[in-house]
C-alpha cells in the first residue's frame, strides 16, 4: 500500500490564515505561530491512525473530525491522502460551514 500524505484544501489553508491573523491580534505572534504549528502537527499525526476519530454526526461523504486545541480538523481519508477539508472553531456549526 502506498504511503498516505496530508493535504490541506484551499479552504483549510484560508482557515489557518484566519486563525493566524486572529491569534496574532489576541495572543501575539509567537503564541499564535505555536498554536498553528500544533494544528499542523495534529493533522500529520492523523497519518498514524486516521480512522480513530469519529465521523461527523451526519456521516455525509465519510468526513471525520479531530480536535486540536479549540479547533476541529474536518478531514476525509482516501487511499492516497488525508485531505484536511476545513479547520473550524469548536463553536462553529460544522455542518453549516460545510454546506451539508
Amino acid at each position: 500500500m502506498p504511503s498516505r500524505r496530508v493535504v490541506f484544501s484551499n479552504l483549510a489553508r484560508e482557515d489557518l490564515h484566519a486563525i493566524g491573523v486572529e491569534g496574532d491580534g489576541s495572543w501575539g505572534r509567537l503564541r499564535s505561530r505555536s498554536y498553528l504549528r500544533a494544528i499542523r502537527d495534529a493533522a500529520h499525526r492523523l497519518l498514524d491512525f486516521p480512522e480513530m476519530h469519529p465521523l461527523l454526526e451526519n456521516g455525509v461523504a465519510e468526513l471525520r473530525k479531530a480536535r486540536s486545541g479549540s479547533h476541529l480538523l474536518i478531514y476525509r481519508i482516501t487511499p492516497e491522502q488525508i485531505e484536511i477539508i476545513r479547520v473550524l472553531h469548536e463553536r462553529m456549526d460544522a455542518a453549516g460551514q460545510l454546506g451539508i
